[in-house]
Protein backbone atom coordinates (compact mmCIF):
# COMPACT_ATOMS: atom_id res chain seq x y z
CA UNK A 1 0.00 0.00 0.00
CA UNK A 2 1.45 3.11 -0.95
CA UNK A 3 0.45 5.09 2.13
CA UNK A 4 2.50 2.79 3.93
CA UNK A 5 5.39 3.14 2.36
CA UNK A 6 5.01 6.60 2.06
CA UNK A 7 4.98 6.64 6.01
CA UNK A 8 8.32 4.62 6.24
CA UNK A 9 9.86 7.29 3.96
CA UNK A 10 8.53 10.44 5.93
CA UNK A 11 9.39 8.59 9.16
CA UNK A 12 13.09 9.06 7.55
CA UNK A 13 12.18 12.86 6.75
CA UNK A 14 11.96 12.09 3.09
CA UNK A 15 9.31 14.44 2.18
CA UNK A 16 7.82 14.92 -1.13
CA UNK A 17 5.60 17.43 -2.78
CA UNK A 18 1.81 17.82 -1.26
CA UNK A 19 0.28 16.25 -3.82
CA UNK A 20 1.97 13.16 -3.35
CA UNK A 21 0.10 12.69 0.08
CA UNK A 22 -3.30 12.24 -1.69
CA UNK A 23 -4.89 8.80 -0.80
CA UNK A 24 -8.51 7.39 -0.52
CA UNK A 25 -10.15 8.75 2.48
CA UNK A 26 -10.96 5.97 4.35
CA UNK A 27 -7.09 4.81 3.97
CA UNK A 28 -6.02 8.26 5.69
CA UNK A 29 -9.43 7.75 8.27
CA UNK A 30 -8.52 4.41 9.00
CA UNK A 31 -5.03 4.81 10.29
CA UNK A 32 -6.33 8.73 12.27
CA UNK A 33 -8.66 5.87 13.85
CA UNK A 34 -6.40 3.75 14.34
CA UNK A 35 -3.89 7.03 16.34
CA UNK A 36 -7.11 7.21 18.44
CA UNK A 37 -7.56 3.30 19.51
CA UNK A 38 -3.43 3.62 20.55
CA UNK A 39 -3.33 7.04 22.15
CA UNK A 40 -7.14 5.43 24.35
CA UNK A 41 -4.81 2.57 24.93
CA UNK A 42 -1.52 4.13 26.16
CA UNK A 43 -3.44 7.30 28.20
CA UNK A 44 -4.42 5.43 31.45
CA UNK A 45 -3.30 8.18 33.73
CA UNK A 46 -7.32 9.76 32.84
CA UNK A 47 -9.70 8.29 35.28
CA UNK A 48 -11.77 6.19 33.13
CA UNK A 49 -14.73 4.69 35.01
CA UNK A 50 -16.74 3.23 31.80
CA UNK A 51 -15.95 0.65 29.72
CA UNK A 52 -13.16 -0.02 27.34
CA UNK A 53 -15.17 0.39 24.28
CA UNK A 54 -16.02 4.25 25.47
CA UNK A 55 -12.61 4.58 26.01
CA UNK A 56 -12.05 4.15 22.56
CA UNK A 57 -14.57 6.11 21.37
CA UNK A 58 -13.40 8.98 23.51
CA UNK A 59 -9.89 9.13 22.42
CA UNK A 60 -10.79 8.42 18.40
CA UNK A 61 -13.12 11.50 19.04
CA UNK A 62 -10.88 13.48 20.49
CA UNK A 63 -8.26 12.11 17.78
CA UNK A 64 -10.41 13.39 14.58
CA UNK A 65 -11.49 16.61 16.37
CA UNK A 66 -8.07 17.84 16.96
CA UNK A 67 -6.93 17.14 13.64
CA UNK A 68 -9.68 18.78 11.81
CA UNK A 69 -9.15 21.41 13.78
CA UNK A 70 -5.65 21.66 13.13
CA UNK A 71 -5.79 21.25 9.18
CA UNK A 72 -8.05 24.31 9.30
CA UNK A 73 -6.12 26.38 11.40
CA UNK A 74 -2.52 25.86 9.82
CA UNK A 75 -4.14 25.48 6.45
CA UNK A 76 -5.31 29.46 7.01
CA UNK A 77 -2.22 30.42 9.06
CA UNK A 78 0.03 29.32 6.15
CA UNK A 79 -1.79 30.71 3.62
CA UNK A 80 -2.37 34.13 5.61
CA UNK A 81 1.81 33.90 4.70
CA UNK A 82 1.27 33.56 0.89
CA UNK A 83 1.03 29.88 0.65
CA UNK A 84 -1.34 28.48 -2.27
CA UNK A 85 -2.63 25.05 -1.25
CA UNK A 86 -2.68 22.73 -4.08
CA UNK A 87 -3.78 19.94 -2.10
CA UNK A 88 -6.02 18.72 0.66
CA UNK A 89 -3.09 18.89 4.20
CA UNK A 90 -5.19 15.85 5.48
CA UNK A 91 -3.42 12.70 4.19
CA UNK A 92 0.10 14.40 5.06
CA UNK A 93 -1.22 15.64 8.80
CA UNK A 94 -2.03 12.18 9.38
CA UNK A 95 0.53 10.59 7.63
CA UNK A 96 3.18 12.35 10.51
CA UNK A 97 0.89 10.61 13.69
CA UNK A 98 2.06 7.17 12.44
CA UNK A 99 4.89 6.62 14.36
CA UNK A 100 2.90 6.89 17.40
CA UNK A 101 1.17 3.70 16.31
CA UNK A 102 4.74 2.38 18.26
CA UNK A 103 3.14 3.46 21.65
CA UNK A 104 1.45 -0.02 22.37
CA UNK A 105 5.03 -1.42 22.31
CA UNK A 106 6.43 0.65 24.87
CA UNK A 107 3.78 -1.09 27.44
CA UNK A 108 5.45 -3.97 28.67
CA UNK A 109 9.11 -1.59 29.45
CA UNK A 110 9.10 0.11 33.07
CA UNK A 111 6.67 3.21 33.79
CA UNK A 112 9.45 6.08 33.68
CA UNK A 113 10.76 3.94 30.17
CA UNK A 114 7.68 3.50 28.73
CA UNK A 115 6.62 7.29 29.58
CA UNK A 116 10.13 8.73 28.32
CA UNK A 117 9.85 7.20 24.73
CA UNK A 118 6.47 8.03 24.61
CA UNK A 119 7.47 11.31 24.94
CA UNK A 120 9.91 11.12 22.40
CA UNK A 121 7.88 9.72 20.04
CA UNK A 122 5.45 12.67 20.41
CA UNK A 123 7.82 14.79 20.10
CA UNK A 124 9.15 12.77 16.62
CA UNK A 125 5.62 13.54 15.13
CA UNK A 126 5.39 16.89 15.94
CA UNK A 127 9.26 17.62 14.07
CA UNK A 128 8.11 15.60 11.33
CA UNK A 129 5.26 17.68 11.03
CA UNK A 130 6.73 20.64 10.81
CA UNK A 131 9.80 19.66 8.74
CA UNK A 132 6.67 18.29 5.99
CA UNK A 133 5.00 21.72 6.34
CA UNK A 134 7.75 23.79 5.88
CA UNK A 135 9.13 21.79 2.67
CA UNK A 136 5.64 21.10 1.34
CA UNK A 137 4.70 24.88 1.45
CA UNK A 138 8.02 27.03 1.25
CA UNK A 139 7.61 29.07 4.33
CA UNK A 140 10.21 30.15 6.64
CA UNK A 141 10.41 27.17 9.49
CA UNK A 142 10.05 29.75 12.14
CA UNK A 143 6.35 30.94 10.53
CA UNK A 144 5.03 27.03 10.73
CA UNK A 145 6.62 26.61 14.16
CA UNK A 146 4.42 29.65 15.24
CA UNK A 147 1.84 28.14 13.45
CA UNK A 148 2.22 24.81 15.68
CA UNK A 149 2.39 26.30 18.89
CA UNK A 150 -0.63 28.86 18.69
CA UNK A 151 -2.52 25.77 17.76
CA UNK A 152 -1.19 24.45 21.43
CA UNK A 153 -4.24 26.34 23.24
CA UNK A 154 -6.95 25.20 20.95
CA UNK A 155 -5.70 21.59 21.26
CA UNK A 156 -5.96 22.27 25.47
CA UNK A 157 -9.70 23.64 25.14
CA UNK A 158 -10.65 21.03 22.90
CA UNK A 159 -9.22 18.18 25.23
CA UNK A 160 -10.78 20.48 28.32
CA UNK A 161 -13.94 20.19 26.44
CA UNK A 162 -13.93 16.39 25.88
CA UNK A 163 -13.23 15.89 29.71
CA UNK A 164 -16.12 18.03 30.48
CA UNK A 165 -18.28 15.96 28.27
CA UNK A 166 -16.97 13.07 29.86
CA UNK A 167 -17.03 13.88 33.65
CA UNK A 168 -20.86 14.41 32.89
CA UNK A 169 -21.48 11.54 31.63
CA UNK A 170 -19.84 9.93 33.82
CA UNK A 171 -17.36 8.04 31.81
CA UNK A 172 -14.65 9.58 33.79
CA UNK A 173 -13.60 10.38 37.47
CA UNK A 174 -11.10 12.89 37.76
CA UNK A 175 -10.15 14.29 41.36
CA UNK A 176 -12.18 17.55 42.60
CA UNK A 177 -9.43 20.07 41.91
CA UNK A 178 -8.72 18.33 38.08
CA UNK A 179 -12.27 18.79 37.58
CA UNK A 180 -13.22 22.44 38.91
CA UNK A 181 -9.91 23.32 36.54
CA UNK A 182 -11.74 21.27 33.30
CA UNK A 183 -14.83 23.55 34.23
CA UNK A 184 -12.94 26.57 34.24
CA UNK A 185 -11.28 25.96 31.08
CA UNK A 186 -14.55 24.99 29.02
CA UNK A 187 -16.26 26.97 30.45
CA UNK A 188 -13.95 29.68 29.66
CA UNK A 189 -13.62 28.87 26.06
CA UNK A 190 -17.39 28.60 25.47
CA UNK A 191 -18.03 32.44 26.66
CA UNK A 192 -14.68 33.56 24.59
CA UNK A 193 -15.40 31.54 21.05
CA UNK A 194 -16.58 34.33 18.92
CA UNK A 195 -13.57 36.32 20.14
CA UNK A 196 -11.60 33.35 19.03
CA UNK A 197 -13.20 32.87 15.89
CA UNK A 198 -12.77 36.53 15.04
CA UNK A 199 -9.05 36.36 15.40
CA UNK A 200 -7.99 33.01 13.25
CA UNK A 201 -6.58 34.17 10.34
Amino acid sequence: MRLIDDALELARFRIWTLEAYQYPFWQSALLLTLVGITSAASNEAVGFVAGAGTRMLFFIILTWAETLLFMVFIGGWMKHAGWERPAPLFGLIVLTYAPQLLTPLTSWLPPDVSQGLNFALSVYSILLLMRSLTLISGLSRGRVIAGILLFAPVSILVMSLMLSVGVSAGWIDLPADMAASVSSSSSSGDDGGSADDAALP
